[in-house]
């Protein structure tokens, strides 16, 4: 959409939830050394933090990942602990800076838009009366989630419409990746001076401003003062214990004492009174996928999804089945120390069903239940072992397999961006198709990192090659429930599809409407679901 488009849906923007800016309560205005001290551009004085580049490294991932979290969380929960500390307040109104493009349009589409988008705002945030950093952190999460439409009402109202609304008086700039942007693409960051974008006579709007970035892998913090009102050794100090508390943070992250193995695992549904059930998805290894079949199989059934280590780029990606099923053993007696188990495994997945059925079974436990959905065994699969290929290859037919999954084509000609012979300006281009119809949500973050999809590309790359080496080195003792989906049955293919080879029980053929891939999304997963419950109920009273 034009900018021109974009102005004019602003203009239309039916506010809903404006009420929560003006219902802010007043709070303590901040200290200032030399109050009667001008405020002008031109009295700028900066002070600059740079974490190092593996602190910077735990930050985003790590510590993110042991609390559950964004890094935009942490850095807000840190100001707000050096602020106490500066102030004695516990409260505190922040003007957020957030430089991204908000996906509240329902008819606009500013993905490919040209511009620099950024949504600000004033958040009134406070903290518990604790010294515990968890406790705290858990505190301003909440308050965040509450901040309707990421502040595009609070634009909108005050801009537009001319409507008095809170700021306040400390100016925080959420991270910009510079890294993200320009890694290997066709820009590079410029190292020229480009001038003045302000006359220097011009007045500050807010007493200290923070701005953050991250270039070269560092995380950087510029604090920004008029040096008429503040003496550089209390910004100095500000930044320093603003430092520190990050520092506590992370080390209370390491406190969490998180299992690696249990960032693996997705809850879908924990509650309910059945035996848990265990998704293992396709090629990929991302199980966000099963979603839509945990919805559908009703409150009253556990299902959990076993994803493959390496998606998040930190974990060693396992080039066997063997070892990515021992994997999710570890992982699945975690959360149900003993059997019976219960395994729906689809494509890729299936096989890695039958090995952890091998695997528990020398264990000294079984699986009650095992349904494998749409994949042959390697005797029947049309699968080549492309050990020569490039990761641009892996990319493309990654992103065949999203636009089946998403049912939404590319805007851009994918042979194009295939001659390039640039992964990263692929990677880039991709996840912003998917960002922009919001396709990237069914499995990635819904931040769409473009290292999210290239971790899942080479998962996949390593999934299919260990599949086309995979022979299971047995017969398990269990039943196999094998689930075809309509569109992609062939007649060369037995309706077992080679899964009664490895079974000394029955094997049940069910058939689902769908394809390979749609046979796990609406509408056809409330089909599948639907024949999952009959025989989940059957296994579980059998059980009992």
């Amino acid at each position: 959409s034009s900018y021109k488009a974009w102005s004019k849906y602003l203009l239309q923007w039916k506010v809903t939830q404006g009420d929560y800016w003006y219902h802010i309560p007043k709070v303590t205005p901040l200290p200032v050394d030399h109050p009667t001290g001008s405020n002008r551009i031109v009295d700028s004085k900066y002070h600059t933090i740079i974490l190092p580049v593996d602190t910077t490294k735990r930050l985003l991932i790590e510590v993110s990942k042991a609390y559950s979290t964004h890094i935009n969380d942490l850095l807000l929960t840190a100001l707000m602990l050096c602020l106490r500390d500066w102030t004695g307040q516990t409260s505190h109104l922040i003007d957020l800076e957030n430089h991204m493009r908000v996906d509240s349009f329902e008819k606009i589409n500013i993905s490919r838009t040209v511009g620099w988008f950024t949504s600000f705002y004033s958040l009134y945030l406070t903290l518990l009366d604790t010294i515990d950093h968890n406790e705290s952190l858990q505190a301003i999460q909440k308050q965040l989630e509450q901040i309707p439409h990421n502040g595009l009402d609070y634009g909108v109202l005050r801009y537009l419409r001319g409507e008095e609304l809170p700021q306040g008086q400390i100016l925080f700039s959420y991270p910009v990746e510079f890294d993200q942007s320009v890694q290997d693409s066709l820009f590079i960051l410029t190292e020229e001076y480009p001038g003045q974008n302000m006359s220097l006579e011009g007045e500050r709007d807010h007493l200290i401003e923070i701005n953050c970035g991250i270039l070269k892998g560092q995380l950087s913090l510029t604090f920004s003062y008029s040096a008429e009102q503040y003496e550089s050794a209390t910004i100095q100090q500000l930044a320093h214990n603003y430092k520190l508390q990050l520092q506590r943070l992370m080390e209370c992250a390491q406190n969490q004492q998180l299992k690696p193995e249990l960032t693996t695992l997705l809850t879908f549904n924990s509650g309910g009174t059945r035996i848990p059930l265990f998704c293992l998805p396709g090629s990929g290894g991302n199980a966000g996928y099963f979603r839509q079949l945990a919805i559908s199989l009703g409150p009253e059934q556990p299902v959990y999804g076993l994803q493959s280590p390496g998606l998040d780029g930190e974990m060693d990606i396992p080039n066997t089945v063997k070892a990515l099923a021992r994997h999710n053993i570890e992982v699945m007696r975690q959360v149900q120390p003993s059997g019976p188990y219960q395994l729906v495994g689809h494509s890729y997945g299936g096989a890695v069903a039958i090995e952890m059925a091998l695997q528990l079974e020398q264990l000294g436990t079984f699986v009650s239940f095992m349904a494998i959905l749409d994949n042959p065994t390697l005797k029947y699969a049309s699968i080549e072992a492309h050990e020569n290929w490039t990761e641009i290859d892996w990319m493309w037919v990654v992103a065949d397999t999203i636009k089946t999954l998403t049912n939404i084509t590319p805007p851009v000609n994918l042979e194009i961006l295939k001659a390039s012979n640039n992964p990263w300006y692929c990677y880039h281009i991709l996840m912003n198709w998917l960002k922009s119809t919001h396709a990237h949500e069914v499995l990635f973050t819904p931040e769409g990192r473009v290292e999210e999809l290239r971790n899942f590309v080479h998962v996949f790359k390593a999934n299919n090659l260990s599949f086309s080496r995979y022979h299971p080195q047995g017969m398990i003792k269990s039943p196999i429930d094998v689930f075809c989906a309509k569109e992609n049955i062939r007649p060369s293919i037995p309706e077992h599809m080679g899964w009664a080879e490895y079974t000394r029980a029955p094997v049940r053929i069910h058939k689902v409407p769908g394809s390979h891939v749609t046979m796990v999304r609406n509408p056809h997963v409330k089909t599948l679901a639907a024949q999952l419950q009959t025989l989940l109920s059957s296994t579980n009273t059998t059980n009992n």
